[in-house]
């Protein structure tokens, strides 16, 4: 017996017994658990349950939630970052060279990539007079597309493609006399020259820009 004298036993379905104190029952087709007897008033207490056997609560029920603050890496460098996996729904892909990341099969790009090479459509011809000592060319211009240069001389002229003085143990190249040589494309900055001997003649320059 769960308790001695019972004035009531309720047996569950699987034939335990559900000892009152007071003598009550649940009320009639009400589905409850027996947690006490009587209270003050004289009603039994139980808890409700649906048919199922499922608490039955009514009423609102009002919960609260902790704030929870979550913190993803840090602002410093990568390795101090979280790292992020891809997966193709059975192994882990793109984080080892064993298992790294790779496409096959055709790639397509839906939209059209034109390209097209700068056109120089102006050319500027200037004159610089042979000189013994190290001058300016052709100053730098972020215009330039390209340009040709002619040794009008009957020396050697040596060009510098780069700031500073001339020699002719410091150039970049040597054009010799009645001589053409043109200045590798894209090169937009300063060039310096320097003849072998001073004289007559001059750098025929020719510097095209679009």
């Amino acid at each position: 017996m769960a308790l001695e004298s019972p004035v009531s036993i309720l047996y569950n379905s699987d034939g335990y017994e559900l000892a009152v104190s007071g003598g009550i029952v649940p009320p009639v087709s009400t589905s409850a658990i027996m947690v006490a007897g009587l209270d003050s008033a004289g009603t039994a207490r139980v808890l409700r349950t649906g048919t199922d056997g499922k608490l039955f609560i009514t009423g609102s029920v009002e919960t609260t939630l902790s704030s929870v603050t979550a913190t993803q890496g840090t602002k410093g460098t990568i390795a101090e970052s979280w790292f992020v996996q891809l997966t193709n729904g059975s192994a882990v892909i793109g984080t080892t060279i064993n298992n790294a990341l790779f496409v096959t099969g055709a790639v397509t790009i839906p939209n059209t990539v034109t390209t097209t090479m700068a056109k120089a459509s102006t050319g500027t011809v200037s004159t610089v007079a042979r000189s013994a000592s190290s001058t300016t060319v052709l100053a730098g211009n972020s215009a330039r597309i390209g340009a040709s240069i002619y040794n009008d001389t009957n020396t050697n002229l040596f060009l510098r493609l780069a700031s500073g003085v001339a020699s002719s143990t410091s150039f970049s190249v040597k054009v010799g006399a009645q001589s053409y040589y043109e200045v590798p494309a894209h090169y937009s900055g300063i060039i310096v020259g320097i003849w072998a001997s001073a004289g007559t003649g001059n750098a025929q320059i020719t510097e095209f820009t679009s």
